[in-house]
C-alpha cells in the first residue's frame, strides 16, 4: 500500500493512541516493548519479517496491522509478538483496562492469556473472569476513540510504519 493510503493515518494513529495509553513515552529508547503500525497485502511476508527481526533484536512488538485481502478487503488487528528464548509467537490481542488508573492489559484472543507492560517489559499477568475481560475491552475502546479524536495529544507519538519488503517465517 501507498504511504498516502488512508490506512496509514488509521494505524499510525491507532499505534500511537495505544503507545501513550500504556504509558510508552514518546521515543522509548532502550525498553524492550515497542508498538509500531504495520500496512501489508495479505501473503508478502512483512508480518514473518517483522517476527524475526524482532526475534534477533530481543524486542516484543504491539502492532497495529492493516492487511489487504487478496479480495480487496481490509483486515485489521493487533497483533502482539513476543520472543522467549528462541520461540517467537504473534497472537492476536485486545487491549482491556479493569478499572480507573490501572494498567492496560493485552488479552488474548481467547481470553486465556495476558500481558502488562512493567519497566518496560511486558510481564504476563494473571487473566479474570470473561464478563470483566469484556468490560475491560469496551473501557479501553472508548479510550482509544477519545484519544484518536485528539490529534493534538498524539503528536509527539510519531508510531513508526515498518518496512514492507522482508520475508520470513514467524508462528501465527
Amino acid at each position: 500500500m501507498k504511504l498516502n493510503h488512508p490506512e496509514v493515518a488509521l494505524q499510525r494513529a491507532l499505534a500511537a493512541a495505544l503507545a501513550k495509553l500504556m504509558g510508552l513515552l514518546p521515543f522509548p529508547v532502550g525498553t524492550h516493548f515497542r508498538v509500531a503500525a504495520m500496512l501489508a497485502d495479505e501473503g508478502d511476508g512483512t508480518f514473518d519479517s517483522l517476527g524475526r527481526a524482532a526475534g534477533a533484536a530481543g524486542v516484543d512488538y504491539l502492532i497495529a496491522v492493516s492487511e489487504r485481502q487478496r479480495s480487496g478487503a481490509i483486515r485489521r488487528y493487533l497483533s502482539l509478538i513476543t520472543t522467549v528464548g528462541k520461540v517467537t509467537i504473534a497472537r492476536t490481542v485486545e487491549p482491556a483496562r479493569f478499572g480507573p488508573g490501572q494498567p492496560v492489559v493485552l488479552v488474548s484472543a481467547d481470553h486465556r492469556h495476558g500481558w502488562q507492560l512493567r519497566a518496560g517489559r511486558l510481564v504476563s499477568v494473571a487473566m479474570r473472569p470473561a464478563l470483566e475481560i469484556e468490560r475491560g475491552i469496551e473501557a479501553m475502546a472508548g479510550e482509544v476513540d477519545d484519544l484518536l479524536e485528539l490529534s493534538a495529544e498524539r503528536a509527539p507519538y510519531s508510531a513508526v510504519t515498518l518496512p514492507s519488503a522482508l520475508r520470513s517465517s514467524v508462528a501465527r
